[in-house]
């Protein structure tokens, strides 16, 4: 019996060590700027989903993102089209709109039937 019990603990002990020199590698910690630009925007979302004045479209748009997407990527994605577009970081209206775009919100049409923005591309 002692021996079946030495053979099951130097297999289990084998097992152990192999699963973990198996496993992924962890990913790079985020930068400060990356962690604060995320909070920023986690921010905003967690504000609009709040706000009584947001249209319910673009609520179940940001909310949508949230779930499918990786904060760290809706993030480096507003960051890079809020660059691109001149919107001031301290803008939280217009970026909460460039959100709802980057989430797939389409906006009411405007009085010529046309959209009132398009998404960027």
């Amino acid at each position: 019996m002692l021996k079946s019990t030495s053979v099951a603990l130097a297999l289990m002990t084998g097992l152990l060590a192999g699963s973990a020199s198996a496993q992924p590698a962890q990913p790079a910690q985020p930068s400060e700027a990356e962690v604060t630009a995320a909070t920023r925007t986690f921010g905003m979302i967690s504000s609009a989903l709040r706000s009584e004045t947001v249209p319910g479209g673009l609520k179940n748009a940001l909310f949508a993102c949230i779930y499918e997407k990786p904060l760290s990527e809706i993030s480096a994605r507003l960051t890079a089209e809020r660059e691109k577009a001149n919107i001031p970081v301290d803008d939280v209206n217009r970026q909460v709109a460039l959100l709802g775009l980057l989430c797939g919100f389409t906006p009411p049409a405007g009085a010529d039937g046309a959209p009132s923005q398009s998404p960027p591309q």
